[in-house]
């Protein structure tokens, strides 16, 4: 989820609220957070960690912000059990916290929890609809579910708001617009509207050209389309220009081996499927490769 260092980020500049503390203490608990905020921007996550464990245990005020950001180093580390119960803990300190909510649906994507996931995003939407990345999540975890039209609608409000981020031209709100039709032209191939997932994937790639998923997706809607030529020569792009990993490149031949047999260019789909067979230790990429043009 490409949002996590953008939520953390938005989190990081809150401060503490007074409530009773001597402003001794108050002093003293700003440069703790200082320091575990420091700590987790220097990616020094387990000693965040800890300096977050330490204010939550004499801090009573801003504990909502303490363990989302808890929460997001958690997730650094890729243990997204930490992760959901430092962000569920937000959402009981806040039932309004739309961070919160969205914090802890990604630690539920990332569990393969789609259905609880996609119950908190729809929760941080509820909380503040025109917020993009809790549309993108939901419809992240919509497609998952397999509810490709719904994830459609989702994908469609993340474009919505991104656009209008974009008109000051930031880096980021574009990559994240490239993102959403990304995955609007994934739901739309899984729906068969060939055609408007083609379209979907050119607005990604124009918002970033290096976006090796729309890439794929747009070589593989050609191909259902029909337009085999094009589609071999979008596949050879992504393997000119993209460092692949083994399964990846594997991928790619396989679509490749596939596009070229039903271009009738035997010879040469025979040269792909043995790609396949060196690249990829997988046993149905074998089985496909192996049975060449007659997978037809």
């Amino acid at each position: 989820m490409t949002k996590k260092i953008i939520l953390a980020s938005l989190i990081l500049v809150s401060g503490l609220t007074g409530l009773g503390f001597s402003l001794i203490t108050k002093f003293l608990q700003l440069q703790q957070l200082k320091q575990a905020n420091q700590l987790l921007a220097q990616k020094n996550y387990q000693s965040a960690i800890a300096a977050y464990d330490k204010l939550l245990q004499t801090n009573i005020g801003q504990r909502e912000n303490l363990w989302l950001n808890r929460g997001y180093a958690w997730s650094k580390l890729q243990n997204y059990n930490e992760m959901l119960q430092s962000c569920s803990a937000a959402t009981i300190v806040d039932t309004q916290t739309d961070l919160g909510w969205n914090c802890r649906g990604e630690a539920l994507y990332h569990l393969g929890q789609y259905e609880e996931a996609l119950q908190a995003f729809k929760q941080a939407t509820s909380i503040n609809p025109r917020e993009s990345t809790y549309w993108l999540n939901e419809s992240r975890a919509l497609f998952k579910l397999k509810h490709y039209d719904r994830a459609f609608f989702a994908s469609d409000q993340a474009i919505k708001f991104l656009k209008q981020k974009v008109e000051d031209k930031a880096d980021k709100p574009r990559r994240d617009l490239a993102i959403a039709f990304n995955q609007k032209g994934q739901s739309l191939l899984r729906k068969g509207q060939f055609q408007q997932a083609l379209a979907a994937f050119d607005r990604s790639i124009k918002n970033s050209a290096t976006y090796l998923s729309a890439r794929q997706g747009k070589a593989i809607a050609l191909y259902k389309l029909g337009h085999h030529n094009q589609a071999v020569a979008a596949f050879d792009r992504i393997l000119q220009r993209h460092a692949l990993t083994n399964n990846q490149e594997a991928t790619i031949w396989l679509y490749k081996g596939i596009c070229l047999c039903d271009a009738e260019k035997l010879t040469e789909a025979d040269r792909a499927f043995k790609q396949v067979l060196q690249l990829s230790s997988d046993s149905q990429y074998h089985k496909l490769a192996q049975a060449g043009c007659g997978i037809r």
